[in-house]
């Protein structure tokens, strides 16, 4: 572009590198008004995050996680930032940045501590003692020491029993677990804490792993729930995995349900727990407080 100094090219150049190489291998990216914006985007989120996460400026909601007869078994924590100026900030957009930016450990140590406090609070209530809790580990902390000793310490700080937390770590990180991958799983489990794996279906591998690690669920990607009740080769594969996960023993999540069509089907395929907009969307913890005096006087 006229009038762009070196530094400028420079960094267009870097970004479309960038870009290229999230679209898999021998990929090519020219830079684009749009990368352009994408770019800035990224800065802004890069320098905002950490002043954000150290002044308790990001929030944590939670979506409700049903058993497929209807009775609540647990939430799902999930990160939100409403940014000051930009509204609400997608994780989509901010947990990448934590990532390649070191702040991972802190933002899941922040959730861990926020959501088992909140959960703790509710598992007091009559009739949800048993109530649990889902927080997503990042593939960059899986077989992190310090992850495990945050797990353990919020742990014991709320009170909270370790089969309550399920660590939620998505497939694409299991599909070629190591050594130290496989140590950490065994340890979480050894402490009683429940293991489940997230967007099942969407990785590209042999299953074989799932034999080797001791996992508790597997979490049925939307993608999948998303086609029924239409697309039979959907269903099919629902039907497969539920019965493959029921041989091996473990549990399973149907996620994305957002109507009472696909209810019906995945509650029919035999999934175990079911979670989506229809059940319930994400809220903050006084939301969740007169979601539950709602369901005691029902």
């Amino acid at each position: 572009r006229p009038g762009t100094t070196p530094a400028e090219l420079l960094r267009d150049a870097d970004t479309a590198m960038y870009r290229a190489k999230s679209g898999g291998r021998n990929a090519a990216a020219s830079f684009t008004a749009e990368l352009r914006d994408i770019s800035l985007r990224r800065v802004e989120i890069e320098v905002g995050l950490r002043p954000a996460l150290e002044h308790g400026e990001l929030a944590l909601h939670f979506q409700p996680v049903l058993l497929a007869d209807g009775s609540l078994r647990g939430f799902e924590a999930l990160s939100r930032w409403p940014m000051a100026g930009r509204g609400m900030i997608s994780p989509a957009e901010f947990i990448p940045v934590a990532e390649a930016t070191g702040l991972m450990a802190p933002l899941t140590e922040w959730a861990l501590d926020v959501g088992l406090a909140a959960l703790a609070g509710w598992r007091r209530r009559p009739g949800l003692e048993d109530l649990g809790l889902s927080v997503n580990v990042s593939p960059v902390q899986v077989g992190d020491v310090r992850l495990e000793e945050a797990v353990t310490d919020a742990l014991r700080r709320h009170d909270v029993p370790p089969e309550a937390l399920t660590l939620e770590i998505t497939e694409s990180a299991l599909l070629d677990a190591d050594a130290v991958t496989r140590r950490f799983i065994s340890r979480m489990r050894e402490r009683g804490v429940r293991l489940s794996i997230d967007d099942f279906g969407t990785g590209f591998s042999s299953l074989a792993y799932l034999t080797r690690l001791e996992v508790h669920e597997l979490k049925i990607d939307r993608a999948f729930v998303a086609g029924l009740p239409g697309r039979h080769g959907d269903a099919t594969v629902i039907a497969s995995v539920v019965g493959l996960a029921h041989q091996l023993g473990l549990t399973t999540v149907a996620e994305g349900v957002e109507t009472d069509e696909q209810l019906s089907v995945v509650r029919r395929l035999g999934c175990d727990k079911v979670q989506g907009y229809l059940l319930g969307r994400p809220m903050p913890a006084q939301e969740v407080d007169r979601y539950l005096t709602t369901l005691e006087e029902a």
